[in-house]
């Protein structure tokens, strides 16, 4: 303890002036703020998961999961954690003289009496008796679903956590009797050789233990151990117990199928407690040093720029970055389809759903935006429903783009369709023959063949626990580690696709591309920025060097006007490693999904190494792509096509706010406190503001430009049809049955009184939307049909 902090305990009058205005009782937590300060941290850190904070990265459903055995390990959890907390409060509190009112120190109860009862009761008791307020994620995942509003049912969801918390109670406090019944009879001589628990013993007893050579303390001497000298044997074995705990899960995987990372965090925290109170009572001034260390030391093992790493990647042969190389292989055949992939698509339409040979098709671009596993599932939600609305919808499609989740379900729709293909080619089906009965029957075989396909239904079940188990299980002890590896918490979230997806992201990119050479299939680019410079790594069977290089009229002194390079602001991932025929579709939606800190920033084999991050630092709704590609295909589709249909699916209500002044909606509405702050906050909320509406405003001005083009000489040959999701989306991989409900009425033909309810549950014009996203949707089958 800091000599200032003896000294001011020491004076008598201070002392008692002090206790006068200032109980006992309540001087642990100030203690902790003024000389403790991490254990204060990670109890607020802990408390505030639990009361909804980290919605966006999805912490508060690692302790509210929706099933009952979850929810009750997580508080118990939580319950443990706390009174760790608090034990080593009581461990590092000891010496100070409000401890000490008869020169004997507090008995260890009455210290967790107004520390850890306080924790339980008013930090996680109260938070089963408040109905979350808002209307984000967190709030449905939290309060009974509508139509119930019953306070009643919302006590009852929590059930399995109030007992939780009163299992981690009562296990904690047996633990600890046990412990203090057993602990003395084995009590380490070591352990008591410490220089700060040796001096807290009677000077007999020390003299022994300096002789003693054995483990144990004599039995003779053991009752001469002071209370709280034994307690800090026993916060040495709760320690030990924890480490072989924690490193048991660290080396065996097979656990991640029963450990559950509410449970892997709180081991985590735990031991972090322990490690700072042990250096904080016997080294009170290495505490900081001790941290600067750490975190020194895990930046010098952390230098290899390509620790973490892609699996299906070849870093032995590490591919040069640099103009020169790139340049040489933008000449090579790289095996990328070339714009003839358009005659493919027009020549299976054409001979397979067009009324003549000469019929003209609507195009179909799909721009899918970003926001984790709710944008996916909106995503799979609108393809699927329209084409069930739009028998042979997906025929019509060419492109799809897009950021983060929205391309996880696009990939899981395009991935799936080879299916749909050959019952269409087996029973000769054609879209534009819709009336007769035949049709009907054939119709309602094909609806039956794409329920089985589970292309919505395998995207409601969430990838977030095998994330969180693989950051605190795996990353975190590697960032000790200087080896660079693959099974990061990214590689988990893979697995996790793999399981829920039945397999169907388990294949190479460039498996795809017999189906788009073919025709049927459309073809996918993903787009996620590369953070060193900026640019989008363009992943895609298509070759799209066109859209990577800026280039017009350029005037230089020493080649005067000439057809010159603006910018390039993007490569393509085939032409840096046109080897990697086996880099698997689900690397390629993780790249496009890589938020950090959800998904680590790993890097790909080039030299200098580029570092790959979500499509949503540079576009967050995939429009960009969408554009340059229609730009430069305009002609072939002016002179192939009817017209081309662009079709927006959002992750969330936009549309309003890019066309209207006015309040801020819900989700950007400003709290009561924050204009206190703004003079601090103003830099942050104008980047973030730049950032999406930069975004926004420069994609529509993008299609402004794309629509003059387009539609100059024939009316209504670019159309664009937004489709909006109901509910915000969010950068984690957990969704709740009602958020699963909710986004399924969003696009649905009919929906009931209850539906419509959880829709407004989101926004007061949840209903509506889902009357605009249908009618939308109908529009786009008129679109369709109109060839």
């Amino acid at each position: 303890m800091a000599k200032n902090q003896r000294d001011e305990d020491s004076h008598p009058k201070r002392d008692g002036a002090r206790k006068r205005r200032f109980p006992d009782w309540l001087r642990p937590f100030p203690h902790w703020l003024c000389y403790h300060p991490l254990l204060l941290v990670l109890t607020v850190l802990l408390l505030a998961i639990v009361w909804g904070a980290g919605v966006k990265f999805g912490a508060p459903y690692l302790f509210w999961a929706e099933e009952p055995l979850l929810q009750f390990l997580a508080a118990v959890g939580a319950t443990w954690l706390l009174g760790k907390l608090c034990f080593v409060g009581y461990l590092l509190d000891t010496n100070a003289d409000w401890m000490k009112p008869n020169s004997k120190p507090r008995s260890l109860w009455w210290y967790l009496t107004v520390t850890w009862a306080p924790l339980l009761v008013l930090g996680l008791g109260i938070r089963l008796l408040i109905p979350a307020s808002g209307k984000d994620s967190f709030a449905s995942a939290f309060n009974p679903p509508p139509p119930s509003h019953s306070y009643l049912v919302f006590l009852g969801r929590h059930v399995p956590f109030f007992l939780g918390i009163v299992a981690g109670a009562v296990s904690a406090v047996l633990l600890v009797v046990l412990m203090g019944k057993f602990q003395p009879r084995f009590l380490p001589a070591r352990i008591l050789r410490l220089p700060k628990l040796r001096s807290m013993l009677p000077e007999p007893l020390q003299e022994r233990v300096e002789e003693q050579r054995a483990i144990l303390v004599p039995r003779d001497v053991r009752h001469e151990v002071p209370e709280d000298v034994q307690r800090h044997a026993m916060a040495a074995t709760f320690f030990s117990m924890l480490l072989v705990v924690y490193l048991f899960l660290v080396f065996s995987a097979w656990t991640f199928a029963w450990i559950t990372p509410a449970l892997a965090l709180c081991i985590f925290l735990g031991l972090v407690a322990d490690v700072y109170g042990f250096i904080s009572f016997h080294f009170p001034q290495a505490v900081y040093p001790v941290a600067a260390i750490v975190i020194l030391t895990g930046m010098l093992f952390s230098l290899a720029a390509d620790k973490h790493r892609f699996p299906g990647l070849d870093y032995s042969n590490k591919q040069a970055y640099d103009t020169a190389s790139y340049e040489a292989r933008r000449k090579q055949d790289c095996g990328l389809f070339k714009a003839d992939v358009l005659d493919q698509w027009l020549s299976y339409y054409r001979a397979h759903h067009a009324t003549g040979s000469e019929g003209k098709p609507k195009l179909v671009v799909v721009a899918a935006s970003g926001g984790g596993i709710r944008s996916a599932f909106w995503t799979a939600v609108v393809l699927n429903e329209m084409e069930k609305l739009y028998p042979g919808f997906f025929y019509h499609v060419r492109l799809i783009t897009g950021a983060s989740g929205g391309m996880l379900g696009a990939a899981h729709f395009t991935a799936k369709l080879e299916a749909l293909q050959q019952f269409d080619s087996k029973n000769d089906f054609r879209s534009f023959a819709l009336n007769d009965d035949a049709r009907r029957k054939l119709i309602d075989q094909r609806n039956q063949v794409i329920q089985g396909l589970r292309i919505v239904d395998n995207l409601e079940r969430g990838a977030l626990a095998p994330v969180a188990q693989y950051l605190v299980l795996r990353d975190v002890p590697r960032v000790l580690c200087p080896f660079p590896y693959v099974e990061d918490r990214g590689w988990a979230l893979e697995e996790a696709w793999r399981v829920n997806l039945d397999g169907a992201l388990d294949c190479p990119v460039r498996s795809l591309a017999k189906g788009e050479g073919e025709g049927w299939r459309p073809s996918l680019v993903f787009a996620p920025m590369l953070v060193e410079d900026g640019r989008r790594l363009l992943i895609s069977n298509l070759d799209l060097d066109s859209i990577t290089r800026a280039e017009g009229s350029l005037y230089t002194r020493t080649e005067g006007i000439h057809q010159g390079l603006y910018s390039m602001s993007a490569v393509e991932f085939f032409r840096l490693f046109p080897d990697a025929g086996g880099f698997k579709l689900s690397t390629a939606v993780r790249m496009n999904a890589s938020f950090p800190y959800v998904s680590p920033a790993a890097a790909l084999p080039t030299d200098p190494p580029r570092r790959v991050v979500d499509a949503g630092y540079y576009d967050n709704y995939g429009i960009d792509v969408a554009a340059c590609w229609l730009y430069e295909n305009h002609d072939w589709i002016a002179k192939n096509t009817s017209g081309v249909v662009l079709l927006q699916i959002r992750d969330a209500v936009s549309q309003a706010a890019r066309t209207s002044l006015g309040p801020e909606n819900d989700s950007r509405s400003r709290a009561w406190w924050q204009p206190g702050v703004q003079e601090v906050t103003t830099p942050l909320e104008g980047a973030y503001s730049a950032l999406m509406a930069s975004m926004s405003f420069r994609n529509d001005e993008q299609l402004r430009m794309l629509s003059k083009l387009f539609n100059e000489k024939k009316k209504d040959r670019l159309t664009s049809i937004v489709i909006e999701c109901p509910i915000p989306a969010e950068l984690n991989w957990s969704l709740t049955q009602t958020e699963i409900e909710a986004i399924r009425a969003g696009a649905a033909e009919q929906v009931t009184d209850q539906m419509l309810e959880i829709l407004n549950e989101y926004s007061r014009d949840g209903g509506d939307l889902r009357r605009k996203n249908r009618n939308r949707l109908e529009g786009m089958k008129n679109l369709l049909q109109s060839n």
